[in-house]
């Protein structure tokens, strides 16, 4: 009839949502659908076949080898799990690029002649740095790194020598004080 049978809903039967693109199969024909099914992942019959001629393995789970409902596809087929994107790669240091083929969409990376993106892998210099700061995993949690002694002591005899010209500035005044009293 218009309305449906199984429920009390005030829709009529022509009514679907606009997920379901098939039609509800009923018992038996749901029960010869697993038995092919069975049939092809025993072997005893030939797999499905897409679109373009290739075996669907009968293995794979309904959830992948269904198509969403949005790409109205047409019959089995896994092309809906398929990257379309091209990729294109230039020689040498040169970027490469990955070009979408819907949404025509360009992402580019550069990456080094061994095919690794520039900066993913940390440069480690030749020769210990000339300030004596060592970047390694030990290095960068040393407290000491970098600490040089002689720049200490560099340090030191600077202030020893402010230290001593503020004492002889002091005894000039202290000098010059005890000349005006007496």
């Amino acid at each position: 009839g218009f309305w449906h049978s199984c429920c009390d809903c005030k829709f009529p039967s022509s009514f679907r949502m606009a997920s379901s693109n098939q039609e509800r199969m009923s018992r038996e024909d749901f029960k010869k659908k697993q038995e092919l099914d069975e049939l092809r992942k025993s072997g005893a019959i030939e797999p499905e076949k897409d679109a373009d001629g290739n075996e669907i393995n009968p293995h794979i789970p309904q959830y992948m080898a269904a198509a969403p409902w949005y790409l109205n596809a047409e019959g089995p087929g896994l092309k809906h799990q398929k990257d379309f994107r091209k990729q294109t790669v230039t020689q040498g240091i040169k970027a490469r690029t990955i070009q979408g083929g819907v949404k025509g969409k360009t992402i580019s990376r550069t990456r080094d002649e061994f095919g690794e993106k520039e900066g993913s892998r940390k440069k480690k210099p030749e020769a210990p740095r000339a300030n004596g700061y060592d970047d390694s995993y030990s290095g960068k949690r040393d407290r000491w790194n970098g600490y040089d002694p002689d720049q200490f002591k560099r340090v030191m005899k600077k202030h020893e020598l402010v230290t001593k010209a503020r004492q002889q500035k002091r005894e000039e005044i202290v000098d010059k004080a005890l000349q005006q009293v007496a």
